[in-house]
C-alpha cells in the first residue's frame, strides 16, 4: 500500500504509517513536519473516551520558521495537556 500526501513526492508505504502509529500510542502526540502544507508543521494529540477508545484530535498548526525544540516541547506539553483535560471530561481515567 501506499499513501499519498498534499505535497508532490512525499509519499509514505504502509509501514511508515504503522510505525507513525505505533508513535503516537507511546508518545502520545504526532508531529507533521510540512507534509501536507509545505512551510506548515501541525503537532496533535488523541482524545480518549470512557471505554479508552481514541474518538477525536486535537491539533496546533504553525510555520515551520518558527519550529524550533524548544517552540515544539511548549506546543507538545500544551496540546498533550488540552488533549487529557478533553478525555477526562468524556469519562477517560
Amino acid at each position: 500500500y501506499e499513501i499519498t500526501t498534499r505535497l508532490v513526492g512525499s509519499e509514505m508505504c504502509i509501514e511508515t504509517v504503522y510505525r507513525e502509529l505505533r508513535h503516537v500510542r507511546r508518545y502520545g502526540y504526532a508531529f507533521d513536519n510540512q507534509g501536507n502544507i509545505l512551510g506548515g508543521c501541525c503537532l496533535a494529540a488523541p482524545v480518549y473516551n470512557r471505554e479508552k477508545e481514541v474518538v477525536a484530535a486535537i491539533s496546533v498548526s504553525f510555520l515551520a520558521s518558527k519550529a524550533t525544540i524548544s517552540y515544539i516541547r511548549f506546543l507538545k506539553r500544551k496540546v498533550k495537556a488540552k488533549a487529557k483535560e478533553i478525555s477526562m471530561h468524556l469519562g477517560y481515567l
